[in-house]
């Protein structure tokens, strides 16, 4: 006869935590990843011009981060340019300003320079 092997409650709470994390990495990897076309640079240098007047800004250099704080920008979706145009990092309550001649800001939540034209899912509206 053959056996069925059944799951128990922990065992299928374990498996779906572990799905559930897997997808949402793997969103946020798609979500992070730059159209073709475009070439990434790393740094804060200005780079062409955004939507508006603003300049665009790159923000992207992450090596002062270690791993965990590099896994906040991922696990929260971060990129540098914002799907949303009603919905930027400088006009969230989340982000800091960038320091005087500085491009970058920061956040209260993701760790590194922060994009002022840039977009995350924990995105919150400024007071």
């Amino acid at each position: 006869m053959s056996e069925k092997k059944l799951l128990n409650r922990r065992q299928f709470l374990e498996r779906a935590a572990i799905l559930g994390a897997l997808a949402t990495g793997a969103g946020s990897l798609l979500a992070a990843c730059e159209p073709s076309g475009e070439s990434q640079t790393t740094g804060s240098t200005r780079k062409g011009q955004a939507q508006g007047d603003a300049p665009a800004v790159s923000c992207d250099d992450t090596s002062g981060l270690n791993e965990a704080q590099i896994a906040t920008r991922t696990t929260n979706g971060y990129v540098e340019q914002t799907p949303k145009p009603e919905q930027r990092c400088d006009n969230c309550a989340l982000y800091t300003k960038p320091e005087a001649g500085a491009d970058c800001g920061g956040c209260t939540v993701v760790a590194g320079p922060i994009n002022p034209g840039g977009w995350c899912r924990i995105w919150a509206p400024a007071a």
